[in-house]
C-alpha cells in the first residue's frame, strides 16, 4: 500500500464531490448541493489561490481515491467575517459564493500584491 497525492483534475472534480457529499460528516453539511460544489471547485481550477488536491492510495496496481483536500486564499474581509458570529459551515457557504459569482477568495493579482506586503489569509 502507497498513499500519494497529486493535485485535483478537472476530470476528478465529480467523483471528489460524490466522495465529499457521501462523507457521514461533511456530507449532510452540503444539503446535497452538488451543483453548487462542482461550479465552484471547475472554476477555480486556474486560480492561484485555490489549491485543490486528490489523496489516493495505491494496492498493486489498484488506485482508490480516499478524498479530496482544498486550501483557499480570502480576503481580509471574509477571513473577519468567518470568525465573527453568526459562524456558518465554511465549504458550504464557499461553494454558494463562488457558484453565484461572488468569490471571496483574492484574485491572481491580488494574491501576488497582498502575498508580497501585508500577508495572505490561508483557510484549508
Amino acid at each position: 500500500m502507497a498513499l500519494r497525492y497529486r493535485r485535483m483534475k478537472q476530470n476528478d472534480v465529480h467523483e471528489c464531490v460524490s466522495f465529499l457529499l457521501g462523507h457521514p460528516s461533511f456530507g449532510p453539511q452540503y444539503g446535497g448541493d452538488s451543483q453548487s460544489i462542482v461550479k465552484a471547485w471547475t472554476t477555480l481550477q486556474e486560480c492561484d489561490a485555490f489549491r485543490a488536491t486528490v489523496l489516493e492510495e495505491t494496492v498493486g496496481g489498484e488506485v482508490r481515491l480516499l478524498g479530496p483536500g482544498v486550501w483557499i486564499i480570502v480576503t481580509d474581509k471574509f477571513a473577519q467575517e468567518m470568525k465573527t458570529p453568526p459562524f456558518f459551515w465554511l465549504g458550504p457557504e464557499l461553494a454558494k459564493r463562488v457558484a453565484s459569482g461572488h468569490s471571496p477568495l483574492l484574485s491572481n493579482d491580488e494574491l501576488r500584491k497582498t502575498n508580497a506586503t501585508i500577508g495572505i489569509n490561508l483557510v484549508a
